[in-house]
């Protein structure tokens, strides 16, 4: 078999934000149970089991080498770049309802996270990190040793990931929740889409066939509804710097109060800086920084005067929301690097058919039978040949 021709695929699964998803739509799994707080331990089996019925169909879809379940950690360490910030806190805008049982959500997912480290699955939890810094890790990582990454997440944040590296791998960022629109959405760069309309050149040894590519390509096949999206990852990254990002609760590059009004660096604002200096990428940002043409142009932009460290505030912009493992804690860095050899050699998964009522089977989340009319997921319902199936009332296919 051709080095092309092999499995390369590493599914990244963003656990947290299944799990969050999940606990909005599993009242559609069976209606004769109303799902309330989830106080009950019905209640939670039901999300259990809502959270593998989605991830299962996500790597049914795309069949990877390896299943990785990237977690997020308690008090996360971007916590402490707010010490200076009068008033805010990481993430600080986010609201929880206070009326569901929040311990038991949580006992609840550690336990899912242990039962799928015992099906296979790399489930991947450091101290104080993120999901998206240990998706990072794994990313440059797998990079590393000629591999490729399908992230699988609703967060926007994680598109800055996307791309080709110089020996030909590839990262895309997949979005399985469907918009108001019903579309689901991968996420590529330019790159990743020119290499995507590249023929295969194929001998009787399937040589130069890339397993990836096809594989890729092959979803809209399984699933009309998934689109195919060209991002500019560069321009997300310099966009989050200097505009910060409101659904995170990370501040503006700059602000100020005029009539007792807040006025930060926009989007807007951004593009005409960076249009003016020629700054597209962070290397050109960081130059003009250097360089204090960022200062001038700002100012410019703002019709107000700074009176900024500028070198000290792009360090802590870049940290609260560049995904590039050169930023993070070295304690951080250094734990992950001490788990992932063993990890690679952990994933032991039927990628090709896995079932979530076989993961749970033996377990106190083993699933019943399904009553009459109960949906199957929130995804589409898609049969182990990729094709298309009219929805029923079965649980699995």
């Amino acid at each position: 078999m051709s080095e092309g021709n092999t499995n390369k695929i590493n599914l990244i699964l963003d656990f947290n934000n299944f799990a969050m998803r999940s606990m909005f739509t599993c009242n559609f799994m069976d209606p004769t149970i109303k799902i309330n707080n989830f106080d009950t331990d019905e209640e939670c089996r039901m999300l259990v089991e809502k959270i593998l019925l989605d991830m299962c169909k996500v790597v049914r879809m795309f069949s990877p080498k390896r299943v990785i379940v990237s977690c997020d950690s308690k008090l996360p360490w971007r916590n402490d770049l707010y010490k200076d910030i009068d008033g805010e806190t990481y993430k600080g805008t986010r609201i929880k309802d206070e009326k569901k049982n929040w311990k038991k959500i949580y006992a609840t997912l550690d336990e899912l996270r242990d039962i799928l480290k015992d099906k296979g699955f790399i489930v991947t939890l450091i101290d104080r990190t993120e999901a998206d810094d240990i998706t990072t890790m794994w990313k440059e990582y797998l990079f590393s040793v000629g591999e490729d990454v399908v992230i699988v997440s609703s967060d926007m944040d994680w598109v800055q990931l996307v791309g080709m590296n110089k020996t030909g791998n590839v990262c895309v960022c997949f979005n399985p929740i469907a918009n108001n629109k019903g579309r689901k959405h991968l996420y590529m760069d330019e790159s990743i889409q020119e290499w995507l309309n590249q023929k295969d050149t194929t001998d009787i040894f399937f040589r130069n066939y890339n397993l990836t590519r096809a594989t890729i390509n092959k979803l809209p096949t399984i699933d009309v509804k998934v689109d195919f999206d060209v991002v500019d990852p560069k321009k997300v990254l310099l966009n989050k710097i200097m505009a910060g990002d409101r659904s995170d609760n990370v501040p503006a590059f700059w602000h100020y109060y005029r009539n007792g009004k807040k006025q930060s660096v926009t989007e807007l604002k951004a593009s005409h800086v960076f249009e003016s200096l020629g700054i597209s990428t962070l290397d050109d940002l960081i130059k003009a920084n250097d360089d204090r043409l960022l200062k001038d142009a700002l100012e410019k932009e703002m019709k107000q005067d700074i009176d900024l460290d500028f070198k000290e505030r792009m360090e802590r912009q870049r940290k609260l929301v560049e995904l590039n493992s050169s930023l993070f804690p070295k304690k951080i860095v250094k734990a992950f690097a001490g788990m992932v050899d063993e990890a690679m050699n952990q994933c032991s998964v039927n990628t090709s058919s896995v079932r979530s009522d076989e993961i749970l089977n033996g377990t106190k989340y083993a699933i019943k039978k399904a009553p009459e009319g109960r949906l199957n997921s929130v995804f589409d319902d898609i049969d182990m040949l990729g094709k298309f199936s009219s929805p029923s009332n079965k649980l699995f296919e």
